[in-house]
């Protein structure tokens, strides 16, 4: 590394929390910081929040967060900060990783320079970037590697080894808000692309008539994507045939007739979907067809569409055409247009196979198989549901379902059986393997193929003896896929020697493979989410935790430190005064009278900081003395009527369940006395049947809640600070208010 650059890792200061000791204020912006991960789902926002911080800690008065691109070559800007200074440099152009931005992102730790102007690096910067004096670069460190750099410059007096390890702080901090920016992102796409699915899949589960599960279909379809028209196209026997129009919305005659009457060996389009030549079925866009006549296409005012392929396994069924009339279609998620065009292909699919089993009283099953799968997104109650039913409509004794991703390493995992309910089974990869084996090798591995007692005792050789009796010569074993993998297999047997398989029974069973396998499937990803979903509450309580730790730390060093330095100081202003002779100067005696007053005036303070800190009363007394003492210091300050009620609680709530209620009362009493001009505020304490309940009920002006709640989800933090200590500690939280008729606060929890 040149002269005069520093790191890090050439520092042998104090790392950990133990930094931190003396520098409070610094402690307080990072945590402040801290919370706009939670509150600013965003990256950019919360990153800008974290830079601000940072740079006011470190009094750095320039800066930018920018992220590095995945070969970690470029960094691409989300903000620069010039710091009141004129900066020419573009600043849309991607910046090289080198110089001593790639020493920092190499070492992994803060790299400063204190002579920037001086340093071999300075001829690097690009020509109209602004004067800088000194520069710091942090790494935004993430699975231990760079993801992004947070750059500081021209700080007055120079960066020091402090700075380096506070913006190394914010630095790891800024990552953690990348992740869970992307986590958030992740998880809103995730859910947009599900609820989409689902409006899709109950469309098409609307009906199981083909024509009316297409014009069902493309409408949902079509409103998602905000399209003006649509249509379907099933193909014919060969290429020279014409495409059947099975649906159509916002189409005139006139184009239908010019679809219908198009051969698909004529439209390249449609031969390679159906017919397979030259390319994988996948999403086609159009920026004009050729093979329709001009005249009809411009009456139509369409010239660009995109053809969606409606896919059931490795069979291509039709297609789904998406119009737009004005301008150009707006960016469409392929995979999730993909994941369109299968759940309809797969509706399609199930829909022709179940008007080919209709007379085998099929129907009812099926039915009964979708509102069971739709009623539950645990996984177990998703087998058993499925098992029981799939069972009694093919007259199965014996069956058990095994989900394939838990036999992958040999362990043991939880099988449910007809016979025995839920039993424990070693596992084994050579099962997995085998299940895998017997459907690749078949020729439509979707298709349910039958399952001998000899080869159970591959599936399963644990639980052979308990699913053998009556298993009878032949069963089913029906694979359980989801689009691209299989998930699970259910094996079936014991059915009656004189009622062997038909091809109703297998269609049924092909049928309810795909529904079950995407129902485990959404019900596995449902609790990943909810698994993603209590990690962030749980952070969210160690924040709370870690802040109410904090503000006791803080109140205990202001009682042990400052309150007795200002008691001794107290005593000896008090014996200075006393010491004084009869003829001492006026002026003398005036001075120590005041400086005494000051320390009198200081403790005070000081009292009052360290009980808005953590009020001794809470801890000593409990909750409801601890809401009389802050109503009646709000009302003597203020100026309104506070009214406590309830009796004292027996036996006190948890410190935490206390805490947080202390902490939402507070926050809802000081709203109303700066916010609200209320007169009288009514505080209410009770329990019943278990349940404790909190109400902080006000006169004051009101507001609209949907209008405050839309600024809280932009960074205001009095409600989301409310909300997530009620979550934390596993309460309830409810906010009801008007204009002109005041607000009720809200917090109940069990004990």
């Amino acid at each position: 590394m040149p002269a005069g650059a520093r790191s890090l890792r050439d520092t042998a200061g104090l790392r950990g929390p133990g930094m931190w000791r003396g520098r409070e204020s610094d402690f307080q912006a990072l945590l402040a910081a801290a919370r706009s991960i939670l509150g600013q789902p965003d990256f950019q926002h919360a990153a800008r929040a974290i830079f601000d911080a940072c740079k006011s800690v470190t009094g750095a008065t320039a800066g930018y967060v920018a992220l590095l691109t995945p070969d970690s070559k470029f960094n691409s800007l989300l903000f620069v900060d010039a710091g009141g200074l004129t900066c020419l440099a573009d600043e849309s152009v991607p910046m090289p990783i080198r110089g001593m931005r790639q020493e920092a992102v190499r070492a992994g730790v803060p790299i400063w320079h204190n002579d920037f102007a001086h340093s071999p690096w300075y001829g690097l910067v690009p020509e109209g970037h602004c004067p800088l004096d000194n520069v710091m670069f942090v790494p935004l460190m993430s699975g231990g590697r760079a993801v992004g750099l947070l750059g500081l410059a021209n700080k007055p007096g120079g960066f020091q080894e402090s700075d380096a390890q506070a913006a190394e702080a914010f630095g790891e901090l800024a990552a953690v808000a990348l992740t869970h920016g992307q986590s958030v992102e992740e998880l809103k796409r995730y859910a947009e692309k599900q609820s989409a699915l689902y409006r899709v899949s109950s469309a098409a589960a609307s009906s199981m008539d083909p024509t009316q599960l297409l014009l069902v279909a493309l409408d949902t379809v079509l409103c998602h994507f905000g399209a003006d028209a649509g249509w379907v196209t099933l193909p014919g026997a060969t290429a020279d045939d014409t495409p059947r129009l099975a649906a159509s919305s916002g189409m005139s005659q006139r184009f239908i007739e010019a679809v219908e009457a198009l051969p698909c060996a004529r439209c390249p389009l449609l031969r390679s979907l159906f017919y397979g030549e030259g390319r994988e079925a996948g999403l086609l866009s159009v920026d004009r067809c050729d093979v329709l006549p001009a005249d009809v296409l411009e009456e139509e005012g369409i010239n660009e569409h995109v053809t969606v392929p409606l896919r059931a396994g490795d069979s291509t069924l039709g297609a789904l055409h998406i119009a737009w009339r004005a301008g150009r279609p707006p960016v469409l998620d392929t995979a999730l247009a993909l994941a369109v065009g299968q759940q309809v292909g797969l509706a399609l699919h199930n829909a022709h196979l179940f008007q080919a089993a209709l007379h085998a009283d099929h129907l009812r099953t099926v039915n009964r198989l979708d509102q069971a799968l739709t009623g539950s997104l645990n996984p177990e109650e998703v087998q058993e549901r499925s098992l029981r039913l799939v069972a009694a409509a093919l007259n199965a004794r014996l069956g058990a379902v095994f989900v394939l991703e838990r036999w992958a390493e040999p362990s043991q995992a939880s099988v449910f059986t007809l016979s025995h309910g839920w039993v424990r089974m070693l596992t084994s990869p050579s099962a997995a393997q085998f299940v895998d084996r017997v459907f690749r090798s078949a020729p439509d591995h979707r298709r349910p193929v039958t399952l001998r007692l000899e080869d159970f005792q591959h599936l399963c050789p644990d639980g052979h003896s308990r699913l053998a009796e009556s298993w009878g010569s032949e069963g089913l074993l029906i694979p359980v896929w989801t689009e691209h993998r299989l998930i699970a297999a259910m094996a079936l047997g014991g059915r009656p020697v004189d009622r062997p398989l038909t091809a109703d029974d297998l269609a049924l069973a092909e049928a309810a493979g795909g529904r079950i396998g995407q129902a485990i499937e959404n019900a596995l990803l449902f609790q990943a989410v909810q698994r993603q979903r209590d990690e962030l509450a749980a952070l969210g309580a160690r924040l709370a935790e870690a802040e109410e730790a904090e503000r006791q730390r803080l109140a205990r060093e202001l009682h042990d430190q400052v309150g007795q330095n200002l008691t001794a100081l107290g005593l000896s202003l008090n014996l200075a005064r006393m010491y004084l002779p009869e003829d001492a100067c006026q002026s003398a005696v005036t001075a120590l009278d005041r400086a005494l007053a000051l320390v009198e005036e200081t403790t005070e303070s000081i009292r009052s900081v360290m009980s808005a800190l953590r009020p001794p009363v809470l801890d000593d007394y409990g909750l409801q003395a601890a809401l009389r003492w802050y109503g009646e210091r709000l009302a003597s300050q203020f100026g309104l009527v506070v009214r406590v009620e309830g009796p004292d609680l027996d036996p006190r709530l948890p410190d935490a369940v206390e805490t947080a209620m202390f902490r939402v009362a507070q926050e809802a009493l000081t709203n109303a006395a700066r916010h609200a001009s209320a007169r009288e505020v009514r505080v209410s304490l009770q329990e019943s049947g278990g349940v404790v309940r909190l109400e902080i009920v006000d006169d004051g002006v009101g507001f609209d809640t949907e209008a405050v709640r839309a600024r809280t989800e932009g960074g205001g933090w009095g409600l989301l600070s409310m909300s997530e200590r009620c979550a934390a500690v596993g309460g309830t939280f409810r906010l009801e208010s008007e204009r002109g008729r005041g607000t009720r606060v809200t917090m109940e929890i069990a004990r």
